[in-house]
């Protein structure tokens, strides 16, 4: 009866799942999570259900019904290469928690430090570097944004991290969910979750892409449940990458509290730029390069200016 009801209890999250863009108007790029909280998924806890138990159940009845109002766990992939990942993470993490409270309950895990497998666990040491010699940083990107260098990573990675990431994503309280907000934890996640699953991923996953108008190609896996991207450019890009249209839902960048206020007046304006120090009659451009301010940002602005 208890697989049974799991293998029921998993059915009715994903078909919740399938339904995340809808789920979430207000907030597309959390509608993973809403779907999750929705009523849907918990439907196998009303009373109507329950009444249909037999007496003799209601230790097992007792049990079904704690762990389906039990709050629905999600998990956080990142690695601080680069500031926007961890931020990114934080956002949704606060969104959620607010949100839904007591209903969700997020963490957040570095696979790559967390793995402790050398050369991975540096990756933000090495990162960090390479911010300092852009021209390493660029053979990096562009090497592994081919095919090859695709290939070439899901391949050491799961030589290498796959039985730690496995334990990671096993790791108590196990997830109910878990959302990617790093260009290099997609396949390797969503196999070490297979494995757990018992072969076969039933942990819905889905990627929050934290690039605005260009993107690693490494971002858009075909297997993930949903795919969240903040403009047209990525959208188009996750098309051309194989994602569906099912899959691929548009939204702006996930954004801490802090940020989610009231638009300015145009009286703010004007006196937030005598304040900055800005001519009253001319544009504004911002000019950005991550976390670290990569890509020459100085003589971008220079130019712009």
């Amino acid at each position: 009866c208890a697989i049974v009801f799991a293998s029921r209890w998993r059915r009715e999250e994903r078909a919740v799942m399938a339904s995340a863009p809808r789920a979430g108007a207000a907030f597309p790029w959390i509608a993973l999570a809403a779907a999750m909280t929705a009523p849907n998924a918990f439907a196998l806890a009303t009373p109507v259900a329950l009444a249909r138990v037999p007496p003799r159940a209601s230790l097992r009845t007792s049990r079904i019904t704690a762990t389906v109002n039990a709050p629905k766990r999600v998990r956080f992939l990142f690695s601080d290469t680069g500031g926007g990942h961890r931020a990114s993470a934080k956002a949704l993490k606060g969104a959620l928690e607010s949100m839904y409270p007591g209903r969700v309950e997020c963490d957040m895990v570095d696979l790559f430090v967390e793995s402790g497998v050398f050369p991975f666990s540096h990756a933000p040491a090495a990162y960090n570097w390479m911010a300092a010699n852009p021209w390493a940083w660029k053979a990096f990107f562009e090497t592994g944004a081919t095919p090859m260098g695709l290939w070439l990573n899901e391949v050491l990675t799961d030589a290498f991290c796959g039985a730690r990431y496995r334990a990671l994503l096993a790791s108590k309280p196990r997830p109910d969910a878990v959302i990617s907000v790093h260009p290099l934890m997609q396949g390797p996640a969503m196999r070490a979750l297979s494995s757990n699953d018992g072969g076969a991923r039933t942990t819905p996953f889905a990627t929050v892409v934290t690039d605005l108008g260009s993107a690693h190609p490494a971002w858009f896996h075909p297997d993930v449940d949903a795919c969240f991207v903040p403009s047209d450019a990525l959208h188009t890009l996750a098309s051309e990458r194989g994602l569906r249209g099912s899959q691929i839902v548009q939204h702006g960048l996930p954004i801490r509290p802090g940020f989610c206020v009231e638009p300015p007046s145009p009286q703010d304006k004007v006196e937030a730029r005598r304040h900055l120090g800005l001519a009253e009659d001319k544009p504004t451009a911002l000019v950005v390069g991550g976390g670290d301010g990569m890509g020459g940002l100085e003589a971008v602005a220079t130019a712009v200016g």
